[in-house]
């Protein structure tokens, strides 16, 4: 039978088919196992010295990072041939000097308000919006003031900081015409901390 005819018989190709015959002339019966798929030379692989130099510098400080591990031997050996962050991650992971990180989990999205205003001044909301300049050249910072349940504007006032002796003279002046709510919700930060 022929190599063709061998191969249309199993179904590959000829090339296929003498690749297989060379094997056997070559190495036997050997040769019709499975090969090792790993290349014999890697051109791009990290140097054993590097490796290990990577690995002595970790064992030394267990609590850096690939950064600054290879931060601190391009500062000692700037003449080496460094790998990238990534490539020391790989290196420190191979060598089992890094610990897996815990994915966060990822938040459940909110659909609802954090807590229902069943009434009028039960909740306010009050937040500074992004500030602007005016034609004069002065900075304005308009602070909102809500009724979370009439979803009504009980204040817009325009303040000329974040500073909070002037946010307060301007809340005292919405809780003289509307009274005090009950709670007053704002968003962190330094502008709602008066």
């Amino acid at each position: 039978m022929t190599v063709a005819a061998t191969c249309r018989v199993h179904g590959i190709s000829r090339p296929t088919g003498y690749k297989w015959l060379r094997r056997f002339e070559h190495l036997g019966i050997e040769g019709l196992l499975d090969q090792r798929r790993q290349p014999k030379q890697v051109p791009h692989k990290t140097p054993d010295e590097l490796v290990a130099a990577i690995i002595a510098v970790r064992k030394q400080h267990p609590m850096w990072g690939p950064k600054k591990v290879r931060a601190f031997l391009r500062i000692r050996r700037p003449s080496e041939p460094w790998p990238a962050a990534s490539t020391v991650v790989d290196i420190l992971a191979r060598a089992g000097l890094v610990k897996p990180r815990r994915r966060a989990r990822g938040r459940v999205p909110r659909t609802q308000p954090r807590s229902h205003a069943a009434a009028p001044n039960l909740l306010w909301t009050m937040d500074f919006k992004s500030q602007f300049r005016l034609a004069d050249g002065r900075s304005c910072y308009p602070l909102i003031v809500v009724d979370a349940y009439l979803r009504m504007l009980l204040g817009c006032i325009a303040l000329t900081s974040t500073r909070g002796v002037e946010a307060w003279e301007a809340l005292e002046q919405v809780f003289d015409r509307f009274g005090l709510p009950a709670r007053i919700r704002t968003v962190n930060g330094a502008p709602s901390a008066f």
